[in-house]
């Protein structure tokens, strides 16, 4: 099927905005993990005051998972009985 013009704009867009936010995204990174390497590095649990407010804190939890591949592995009618498939759609636009 070939690409109404009056979408072609759409298209632009929507690759400039993924763009952006890759970059907003590698930035959001760097700057975490800058605030993360002082407060670790002060030995830090909390977090820091910025004007006597909290500017920045942590906040550690855990997590559990299930390792899918083991569970299938070991037990593969509890895998079977248990898994949750659904389908994804996805927009793709080649470069």
């Amino acid at each position: 099927m070939i690409l109404p013009p009056e979408l072609a704009e759409a298209v632009d867009q929507l690759r400039e905005v993924r763009a952006n936010k890759r970059a907003i995204e590698r930035t959001e990174k760097v700057l975490r993990d800058r605030l993360l390497q002082y407060l670790e590095g002060a030995g830090e649990t909390e977090g820091l005051l910025a004007s006597g407010a909290v500017g920045v804190s942590i906040s550690r939890y855990q997590r559990t998972s299930i390792n899918t591949g083991k569970l299938e592995a070991l037990h593969p009618d509890i895998y079977e009985e248990v898994k949750k498939v659904s389908e994804v759609t996805v927009l793709n636009l080649p470069d």
